[in-house]
């Protein structure tokens, strides 16, 4: 029991020898990123972006059923969305821990296409701000395992035509990465799988140290 009492109470004073032994040649770091499948695409494809939609329809029997055209129709429903990209910041606090952020944006639009020709069209950008605090769990000279949580916030921006029940200017941001790599010293490059506010899947980016 004396002996867990003595580690613990030994474990602050191991915290600056830790802090000399950084797990990059330097403590400053700035990276360039992109992602794979943003989430704000996944939760506007699945819900839609545009303004529902209500045909005009006509009772039985009415005159205007008679002798006004059909009711215009959609046709189809375009979706597209790209990459989620951005900048990330980093210092490092001891070798095994960095504090830093994420700043991302991606972009999303639907296009609805009616049987009159006529097309609709609304886009989205998205901008995330996550801090987050990245811990390395093994480290060599040129090679790094880490995993990493955030909390944030995101930025909705809206173009063109949008629904008021889906569309939130502000939300909640959170990401997880569960598992990343780096690979080399003063200029890394890193892979990692993550999910959460910003995206969903793998990102990989290049970064410089300094």
């Amino acid at each position: 029991m004396k002996r867990i009492l003595l580690l613990l109470l030994a474990l602050p004073l191991a915290f600056p020898a830790m802090a000399q032994d950084y797990a990059g040649p330097a403590r400053f770091e700035i990276d360039l990123f992109a992602g794979s499948v943003p989430t704000s695409a996944l939760r506007y494809h699945h819900r839609g972006f545009l303004p529902k939609y209500q045909p005009e329809t006509y009772p039985n029997g009415s005159l205007a059923r008679i002798y006004e055209p059909a009711p215009v129709k959609v046709n189809s429903t375009e979706f597209r969305a790209w990459p989620y990209v951005g900048l990330r910041l980093g210092y490092g606090i001891y070798r095994w821990l960095k504090v830093g952020a994420d700043l991302g944006w991606d972009y999303y639009t639907e296009t609805r296409t009616f049987s009159d020709k006529t097309v609709e069209s609304g886009g989205l950008h998205t901008i995330t701000v996550i801090p987050k605090l990245t811990f390395y769990f093994a480290t060599s000279r040129y090679v790094s395992a880490y995993a990493g949580f955030g909390m944030g916030v995101a930025v909705h921006v809206a173009t063109g035509a949008v629904d008021p029940e889906v569309y939130h200017p502000v939300w909640y941001a959170w990401q997880v990465t569960p598992i990343g790599i780096t690979v080399g010293r003063k200029v890394p490059g890193f892979a990692e799988l993550t999910f959460g506010e910003d995206m969903i899947g793998i990102k990989v980016g290049v970064g410089y140290r300094f």
